[in-house]
């Protein structure tokens, strides 16, 4: 099935409790985004993530949406590369159109999207459509071996 909004799937499952085909059909409505995965922060202004312990982020294409303890913040991270200079890609994980987590990453596309009202953004940051109007901040990392060192202070 594929993903679909929140929109959406308000708007489906008003349809079908009007029509009162609700339990067989509800439970097949879904959505694809992912879970925060929850990290507290080294308290000196960086999110140390060990690589081995987010097996989604092994592989190019590899989407994980981080949930930093302390802090508050979301991280959407997106592997884009095996290795060289900047094999990974660290953005704000909250939209910047209505505060909803940017929570799925389209492969095929290559674009992050907030499923609440359909806001999409490039891997830059950018908005490529959708409601919102503000590009997401990107954050500095660096890695060393498999640990990502995120820094907390989104780049200028």
């Amino acid at each position: 099935m594929a993903c679909m909004s929140r929109r959406r799937l308000l708007s489906t499952a008003g349809a079908l409790a009007a029509t009162g085909a609700v339990a067989p059909q509800l439970i097949a409505l879904q959505g694809c985004g992912v879970l925060p995965e929850s990290l507290g922060s080294d308290g000196d202004g960086h999110l140390r993530v060990d690589l081995a312990d987010h097996p989604a982020l092994a592989a190019i294409d590899g989407f994980a949406l981080l949930s930093v303890e302390d802090t508050g913040q979301q991280l959407a991270v997106v592997r884009v590369a095996e290795e060289g200079d900047q094999p990974f890609v660290v953005l704000d994980g909250i939209c910047t159109h209505a505060g909803c987590r940017v929570d799925t990453f389209d492969r095929t596309q290559q674009r992050l999207i907030c499923r609440c009202h359909d806001s999409e953004f490039e891997l830059d940051g950018s908005v490529w459509g959708g409601p919102a109007l503000l590009p997401l901040d990107a954050y500095p990392y660096t890695l060393d071996g498999e640990i990502l060192d995120i820094g907390l202070t989104p780049l200028d």
